[in-house]
């Protein structure tokens, strides 16, 4: 666990410098997301699934399976 706290001091002490590293994670999920909505509107649209917000089930499922941030609840 040290080595990863280790990685994100350097990190944000290096952010002054490089801003796009605090931009990656935000990229990185947003691309997640897209894949997740997009596999699942496929499904929806073959009749393999039913699925009323493919973005909030995204979200979920990805928070699921990791320490993913989910727009959860209700809207």
């Amino acid at each position: 666990m040290a080595k990863m706290t280790d990685l994100f001091r350097i990190v944000i002490a290096e952010l002054p410098r490089f801003p796009e590293l605090a931009e990656a994670p935000v990229h990185a999920r947003e691309d997640a997301v897209l894949r997740v909505r997009r596999y699942l509107l496929d499904e929806t649209e073959a009749g393999t699934a039913r699925i009323a917000d493919p973005e909030l089930a995204a979200t979920q499922f990805l928070g699921m399976i990791s320490n993913f941030p989910s727009r959860g609840g209700r809207r």
